[in-house]
């Protein structure tokens, strides 16, 4: 997906800057499509120097410049000529705003890319749903074991886990997928600390144990990645499930009260 959306948006007069480069393979991507120059950040000295034996073997050394240092200490004049036309990232993991995505967004757009910049991923959002009961009730419960009542390790369960897909089809959904929240790079913005309270209807019968929460990812242009299981090809990012302390039933019509 990103590779498609850096093919259609990239303009052979456009300067990019990658923010976490890691391999470079997102910069080369840029350089492929035709960008005039590729700036290439990346904070972390190994894996800066891989990057750019990567991009030499490429054949790109000429088209793409490796900063190895944090994007916020990026400097207009110094580190990159002017503003660049386009901004690509990525730097979000499974909860989607582990890695300082949006103070480093912010910075990004408030001094390094001009007003009318595309920036990718356009829009992300953490969506989820209500989620409980076989395969759930194992992965994060304990329960009897061999004839032994092992229940006293809830005690232990953690507020969160990451899960694999464990087979789960849209049908296993308690309730409707909600967006949880949702931020929107199209024009500078500031994102402070917020909460949201949500009232979540009960769709079917089951045993709820928490909520489950992925990443949506939207490039424009149609181009949108979601990690809502069941996926069907190989990806980085993993679902999130928020445990709930205590498992119980419910039933068609019941509210949940989400914080």
């Amino acid at each position: 997906v990103y590779a498609q959306a850096l093919e259609q948006s990239v303009r052979p007069h456009m300067s990019v800057l990658e923010i976490g480069a890691g391999s470079g393979i997102l910069s080369m991507i840029a350089a492929r499509a035709g960008a005039r120059h590729v700036y290439a950040c990346e904070m972390e000295p190994r894996l800066a120097q891989v990057a750019q034996e990567n991009i030499n073997k490429n054949g790109l050394a000429d088209r793409i410049t490796l900063l190895v240092k944090k994007s916020t200490d990026l400097q207009i004049g110094t580190d990159l000529p002017e503003p660049v036309d386009l901004l690509v990232s990525e730097i979000v993991d499974n909860a989607l705003l582990g890695e300082e995505v949006l103070p480093t967004l912010e910075d990004a757009q408030a001094r390094l890319v001009k007003p009318q910049a595309v920036i990718l991923p356009t829009r992300m959002a953490l969506c989820g749903a209500l989620i409980g009961g076989a395969p759930w009730t194992k992965f994060c419960r304990a329960s009897s074991v061999n004839g032994f009542d092992l229940s006293a390790l809830n005690q232990l369960a953690p507020p969160k886990s990451i899960v694999a897909d464990h087979g789960l089809v849209p049908d296993d959904l308690l309730s409707e997928i909600h967006t949880l929240f949702e931020f929107d790079f199209s024009q500078p913005a500031h994102h402070p600390a917020s909460s949201a309270q949500l009232d979540v209807s009960v769709r079917q019968a089951g045993t709820l144990d928490g909520l489950l929460q992925w990443i949506r990812l939207d490039f424009g242009q149609g181009l949108v990645f979601e990690n809502r299981p069941p996926t069907h090809y190989a990806q980085s990012w993993t679902p999130v499930l928020h445990v709930f302390a205590t498992s119980r039933s419910v039933a068609p019509g019941d509210v949940v009260k989400l914080h």
